[in-house]
Formats: structure tokens, C-alpha cells, sequence
């Protein structure tokens, strides 16, 4: 080709790149037209970007049981921290159930952070072997109770352990064999089962924790780092805590606090989907909501506090908060979009996009396209499922009920979040207890 038609050819490709261009300049129509094809298509990419990710990090746990059975490293030390605020048998609860995993942890420590007047004291005669517990004069809330229970201990790595929580893996070798063989893993957290199902909002609860929770981890882990850990169930390597000088009293989800502050000093954390535990499910919808809404304060936090550190050099989140980022973007231009679209249609002008004005373009577009965001739910639903590899019982349940699911997202998740992240980014709220889930 000669030169006269390269450069034809980069003239019309730059025409229709300004084209493009010019259309979401053009306000309101053009830019509203793009906003909207974000707002439908970005799902769907998610959904399909969170599915590859998972089955890739299949193959690559495969290689790393390989390695990790040809490997003949040290398995490092370890404790496990179980702090409480007035419920004593819960915590006792948690306290046995990891009575008898292998290798044994060199202590549990229970942390009776000043538990209120009139709580059931703690049977210490019910205590496993190697348990004991450290008793604080005072409430100082869940961060620094932590905070105390490290410096009570010496072993390499540090489980902390929420009083619902209940261990279901008994051979924790394969954890802590991670820490061996990667020196600059800083916190491994595992995959957190339902403890029981009763009613609906405890179900949906289960796809959520399933089909999207485990999806986003297993993808973040392989991108190179993740949004937050789960506090409830999580592993420390104990260098790195004191690097980051541990959990902060300042935040109230002191897991996303310090898991931002760890990547940010060039620490990793990885999901290890088989490493489980079993965790009470808020029990009602204001529970429910309440929790999800503290989440989503404390990500407004972490990102108000922390968001300096993404852009470190060594920091290992950079692609976990870019997606945060267009997520979060995402639900604000969804609200905006739709509130838009409401303006004009009640304002009487019609912006013509085919056969309708803008409103109604969005709404059929999501009714029309309803069935392959269902498809695709079910695939991601199916691959979360082949991720897991359990027996749990309910799996059919939830394929059952995953209709249901973008109901709960809208009315719980995104309404929580709308409430919760601004409050994060504006108020300094300390690291209190703040029992919202109410478990049964």
C-alpha cells in the first residue's frame, strides 16, 4: 500500500475516533448515550472478568499444591486470637473448634475485651489444651484488643479468628505453607461458609458470600493483591503487622484498613479458597444492612486515609483499586443515569435513540438483556461452585433463588453503600465494637 493510503487510513480512523469523542462531549445526548452503554455493559464484564479469573486461579492452585509437595520447607509457627465483647460461650465456641487442627497452633488467646456488667463469664475449665485468656481491665474496642493479644504472642504467623467463627478446615498445613514459600506474603484470608441457613435474607447472604465474594477474591489474589481481607478469618505474617504497626483504632472496619496499609508497604495478601470457615449470617434485614453498611463506611475510610499508598511503588493494589474505583463509579452513574433519564421524560423532551426517549432506552434495555444477565449470573454462580469443590448441601438452593439476587443488590448492597461510603469519607468514627449482625 502506498503511502498516500496509510494515510488515508489513519485519517479515517482518526475521524472516527473524534467522532466518538465528539458524541460524549456532545451534552446531554451523546454523553448520557455513553454513560448508559457503561452502565449496561459493565456488569456483564465484570461478571465475565470475575469467572475467567477464577478459573485461572484453579490452574495455578494446582501448580501450587505441586509445588508445594515438592517443596520441604519449615511450616512457620502460628497462634490463633479470638477477641470478644460479652459473649463468652460464642467465643468458647470458636475456641474449640479449632481444638483439633493439625499442626497445632502454639497458643489460642482469647481477649475478654472488658466485657459489660452482667455477661456470662467465660467456663475457663471448657478451655482445649494451650488456650488461655487475656483479660483487659477496660473496653478499648475490637482494634486495640487485637493490638494487645500480638504483643502477648511470639509465633511467626498470627490467626485472628471473630467470635461467630467457626473453623472448618482441619489441616491448616497448606496456609502456612504459602507463608513458607513466599517471603513477602503478608496475610492470607480463607473462604467464609454460611453457619446456617434459616431464612431468606440469610440465603441470598450465601450466594453473596459464594458467587461473588469468593469471585472478586479469587480474582483480586490473582491480579496481584486484594480490596480487603475477611477479619473474621485471616492469617498475619507477624513482621509485617509490626511493619504496619498493627490495627488501627481509628477505623471500625480495621480489616480494610490494615489490609490497604500492608499492600501499600509492598506486602502481599492472597485468598486461599480452601481454607474454610463457617460464620453466622446477619439473621434480619436491618441487621443485614446495618453491616453492610459499616463495609461500605469503611471503605469510604480506607480510601480517604489510605489512597496515597495506591500510587507507591511497591504498592501491590493498583489494579484491585482501579476496579473498586470504576465499581463504585458504576453505582453513582447507574442513580445518575436513571435520575437523568427521569428528568427529561418528566420534562417532556425526548432525546431520540431509536424508537424511545432516554428513559425508556435504559429500561428496555435492561428488560431485553434481563435474560443474559441471568445467564450469565448462573455461569458465574456455576464456576463459583467448581471453585469451591464442597459438599454443601444448599448449592442447588442457591442457583434457585439467584433471580432473587439483583433485588438484594439494589435494595440492600447499593443503598447500603450509598448511606455508608460517604459517611466513611466524612466522619472519623473509632474502632468500636459494633454488633450488627444479630446472629440467632
Amino acid at each position: 500500500m502506498d503511502r498516500f493510503g496509510i494515510t488515508g487510513l489513519i485519517i479515517r480512523d482518526w475521524t472516527l475516533w473524534t467522532e466518538e469523542i465528539q458524541k460524549w462531549i456532545d451534552w446531554p445526548t451523546g454523553t448520557l448515550c455513553g454513560v448508559t452503554d457503561f452502565v449496561n455493559y459493565f456488569p456483564i464484564l465484570l461478571s465475565l472478568i470475575w469467572s475467567a479469573s477464577a478459573l485461572v486461579s484453579i490452574w495455578k492452585e494446582w501448580q501450587e499444591k505441586a509445588r508445594r509437595r515438592r517443596s520441604e520447607a519449615r511450616l512457620p509457627s502460628f497462634s490463633i486470637l479470638i477477641p470478644f465483647y460479652g459473649d463468652a460461650d460464642a467465643a468458647l465456641r470458636t475456641a474449640l473448634s479449632v481444638a483439633q487442627i493439625r499442626p497445632a497452633p502454639d497458643e489460642i488467646l482469647l481477649i475478654n475485651d472488658g466485657s459489660p456488667e452482667g455477661s456470662v463469664p467465660l467456663d475457663r475449665s471448657l478451655l482445649p489444651p494451650g488456650a488461655r485468656v487475656l483479660e483487659l481491665p477496660r473496653n478499648v474496642g475490637k482494634a486495640e484488643a487485637l493490638n494487645r493479644g500480638l504483643r502477648c504472642i511470639r509465633s511467626e504467623i498470627v490467626v485472628c479468628m471473630d467470635a461467630d467463627t467457626r473453623a472448618h478446615s482441619m489441616d491448616w498445613s497448606g496456609m502456612l505453607a504459602r507463608f513458607a514459600l513466599c517471603p513477602d506474603l503478608g496475610g492470607i484470608t480463607g473462604k467464609i461458609w454460611p453457619e446456617s441457613v434459616r431464612n431468606l435474607a440469610q440465603l441470598l447472604q450465601a450466594i453473596d458470600y459464594l458467587a461473588v465474594i469468593c469471585m472478586v477474591k479469587c480474582a483480586e489474589s490473582l491480579w496481584g493483591g486484594l480490596m480487603t481481607v475477611s477479619g473474621a478469618w485471616v492469617a498475619y505474617r507477624r513482621q509485617a503487622m509490626i511493619d504496619c504497626n498493627g490495627w488501627s483504632a481509628k477505623s471500625s472496619t480495621e480489616d480494610i484498613d490494615l489490609s490497604w496499609r500492608l499492600q501499600a508497604a509492598g506486602w502481599k495478601i492472597a485468598y486461599d479458597p480452601h481454607w474454610t470457615a463457617r460464620v453466622g449470617m446477619a439473621a434480619t434485614w436491618k441487621s443485614l444492612w446495618l453491616q453492610r453498611r459499616r463495609w461500605s463506611s469503611g471503605l469510604g475510610r480506607a480510601l480517604r486515609d489510605q489512597a496515597g499508598g495506591v500510587f507507591r511503588h511497591s504498592s501491590r493494589h493498583v489494579p484491585v483499586a482501579f476496579m473498586a474505583f470504576l465499581s463504585s463509579l458504576w453505582i453513582w452513574l447507574c442513580l445518575a443515569t436513571l435520575s437523568a433519564g427521569a428528568f427529561i421524560s418528566w420534562k417532556g423532551t425526548s432525546f431520540e435513540w431509536g424508537d424511545g426517549s432516554l428513559l425508556v432506552r435504559i429500561v428496555e434495555w435492561q428488560f431485553k438483556h434481563c435474560s443474559l444477565y441471568a445467564l450469565i449470573f448462573v455461569f458465574q454462580i456455576a464456576v463459583a461452585i467448581l471453585v469451591d469443590r464442597g459438599t454443601w448441601k444448599r448449592y442447588p438452593l442457591l442457583i434457585l433463588f439467584s433471580p432473587l439476587y439483583p433485588v438484594y443488590f439494589w435494595l440492600i448492597l447499593v443503598t447500603s453503600f450509598l448511606a455508608g461510603f460517604p459517611r466513611g469519607m466524612m466522619r472519623r468514627d473509632g474502632g468500636r465494637w459494633e454488633p450488627t449482625a444479630e446472629i440467632e
